[in-house]
């Protein structure tokens, strides 16, 4: 079988939740099945993460316009459609696109996020092959949730309504006319049916490589939480903004030992001068492993999202019990006994991490719980195997 792989972005390196997402689907469905890679990009890669992509299968980089300028929202203003999936099939983007397809011969097109859903339907109006659409989430629950924080005196909140308005429009017709969807939790199954009930919906969880994710034998900081995040989107700065003013300082005046490390790439400057609040920026590192290792809890504040944090999956898998919100925790079938402590007010968060840094036994007890739960239920070999099967079932009928 030959798979047709459609991203918004280049997934190598995996530095946040869509590419490991989208690089664990090319990687695991290239045991089975001959994978083709197109990624839409802002910069192109370096030939070194490339040659990395390429150890699974054929890959095409594209270069595109994905900002959400003032050119590409006053677009969005004179028509009707979504910026979210304007952005990503301009029609030069989809002639670039269709120079490389019209010539590879595939069996199937794999969608990595809504936004490759009119590029998909493009190919498979121009060349006739069933469309499998992964939603990473149900992308217009993520704009009406944001649009329902915004104050209505605010002109911002009249867009973002719109804007959810005709996502969620669009996003029925797509999932309703794709041949398979694949959703990652049950919620989203049940949102993906509220707005397109005929559609064929399956769900494949995202998952962990725990061979790759495997806590090292450090010595943990008794009183340091972590998070790595992606910091380019602002509901992940906002949801940390909320912890660092309103949770932090509760567990400082505890335990005034405690600190809080911040993991990944463009950290915005004002967390980076916090240091005297217990916020040490670390920034982009090359592993994750060791700093998740010598930690002894993982934060995850997020009020505005969808689908499932992959990062949550990681941090368990790495023997961390996680404090999180319902939002962030959305979708991961786990709970307290599981390691994954599920809180959404300040001091009731606040009241489980001072537990936790009172007492490393327990620290140590709900790792080992949350690394059994990921082996049980969240491992990629797994879930990318749902989705394999099912195309080749779907191709076999």
């Amino acid at each position: 079988m030959k798979i047709l792989q459609l991203a918004p972005q280049f997934p190598f390196p995996e530095s946040d939740g869509g590419k490991i997402s989208i690089a664990n689907i090319f990687r695991e469905g290239s045991k089975n099945s001959e994978m083709i890679l197109i990624c839409l990009v802002k910069e192109l890669p370096d030939e070194n993460q490339i040659n990395e992509a390429r150890k699974y299968g054929e890959v095409h980089v594209i270069k595109a316009d994905m900002e959400n300028s003032f050119k590409n929202i006053f677009r969005s203003l004179i028509t009707d459609q979504s910026i979210y999936l304007m952005k990503h099939s301009f029609k030069q983007t989809i002639e670039l696109v269709w120079t490389i397809v019209k010539d590879l011969d595939f069996d199937i097109i794999h969608a990595d996020h809504t936004a490759m859903a009119p590029l998909a339907f493009e190919i498979k109006k121009r060349k006739s092959r069933p469309i499998g659409l992964r939603l990473h989430n149900i992308e217009n629950t993520i704009w009406h949730r944001y649009s329902e924080v915004i104050p209505s005196y605010k002109p911002k909140k009249w867009y973002l309504s719109r804007q959810a308005n005709l996502l969620t429009k669009s996003e029925a017709d797509y999932i309703t006319n794709a041949d398979l969807n694949f959703v990652m939790t049950e919620p989203d199954k049940k949102r993906a049916l509220d707005i397109a009930p005929d559609a064929n919906v399956i769900v494949a969880p995202a998952g962990v490589d725990l061979e790759r994710h495997k806590r090292q034998d450090l010595e943990r900081d008794q009183f340091e939480m972590i998070i790595a995040t992606n910091y380019n989107w602002v509901h992940n700065v906002d949801g940390l903004k909320w912890f660092i003013n309103e949770v932090l300082p509760i567990v400082k005046k505890e335990l005034p030992k405690t600190k809080l490390s911040l993991l990944g790439q463009n950290i915005p400057e004002w967390m980076t001068n916090l240091r005297k609040k217990g916020v040490e920026a670390l920034g982009f590192v090359e592993s994750v492993k060791p700093y998740l290792s010598a930690a002894s809890v993982y934060v995850a504040p997020l009020f505005v999202g969808g689908g499932i944090r992959i990062k949550i999956l990681e941090a368990m898998s790495m023997e961390l019990p996680v404090v999180a919100t319902s939002v962030s925790a959305e979708g991961i079938e786990a709970e307290d006994k599981d390691g994954l402590f599920i809180r959404d007010k300040a001091k009731e968060q606040a009241e489980i991490i001072i537990d936790l840094f009172k007492n490393p036994d327990r620290v140590k007890y709900y790792g080992e719980k949350a690394r059994s739960r990921m082996a049980e239920n969240y491992t990629w070999e797994k879930n990318v195997e749902t989705i394999i099967k099912s195309y080749s079932n779907y191709l076999e009928n």
